[in-house]
């Protein structure tokens, strides 16, 4: 599978069919609820979204990743890992997100959710072809970089999982909230129970390794991080 290098652009502005872009008004379709958090009753914070180029396992899907930033519980700070990679218990994903959601759907039944009240500042992302499925970066396909052991999901309720992309370094994939946005919650080892840069970050900027199923009726998202 090709793979894309995810390059920021900090100066474009949204467009109505912008599919591949951090922050701003998300684009999904119409029937889909935007996500709350089971945790404290808050609507999550749309960070990024990802439509998949062509010669992709998930070509013409997009994936939407939102996450709470207004509560910092201590058992939910990254998304649970299974205990058995080779196959995902039956069921386990559906219980699986609580403080975050990823939304998956077809590119072409999207709109720009205009009753979303947007918290990051929009940047368009650009998929770069890379010469190298391994190169070391934050990228769409190829192969994961694995900062520790191969933990690469096998399947669940029956489908094979396929590398959907990573963010290679989350220190470097920082979002920056709107001034009128309300700083992000941190955990306790951060010091301040609010973090004062003006900044956010998606599961405490851990290296983070999306996986979906190849069953396309029914796309699932797993999502690990490394340390």
């Amino acid at each position: 599978m090709p793979a894309y290098e995810i390059v920021r652009d900090p100066t474009a502005l949204q467009n109505d069919d912008d599919l591949t872009h951090i922050g701003g008004l998300p684009n999904l379709p119409g029937d889909l609820p935007l996500p709350i958090c089971t945790l404290c009753g808050t609507n999550m914070t749309f960070f990024f979204q990802v439509r998949f180029p062509n010669g992709h396992a998930w070509a013409g899907r997009v994936m939407a990743v939102f996450a709470c930033t207004t509560c910092s519980d201590l058992d939910h700070g990254t998304p649970p890992m299974a205990a058995d990679l080779e196959h995902l218990p039956d069921g386990f994903l559906d219980d699986y997100e609580k403080n975050f959601k990823i939304l998956a759907f077809d590119m072409a039944a999207t709109e720009r959710r205009t009753e979303y009240t947007p918290v990051l500042r929009f940047e368009r992302l650009s998929l770069q072809p890379l010469k190298s499925a391994s190169a070391r970066v934050t990228k769409v396909g190829g192969l994961p970089n694995w900062r520790i052991s191969n933990d690469f999901p096998k399947s669940y309720m029956g489908s094979e999982f396929a590398f959907l992309m990573q963010i290679w370094s989350g220190l470097d994939f920082e979002f920056e909230k709107l001034e009128a946005a309300p700083p992000q919650a941190q955990y306790p080892w951060a010091g301040d129970p609010y973090r004062l840069d003006g900044r956010y970050s998606l599961f405490s900027g851990l290296p983070l390794y999306f996986f979906g199923t190849v069953n396309l009726e029914s796309p699932r998202v797993y999502v690990l991080n490394q340390k």
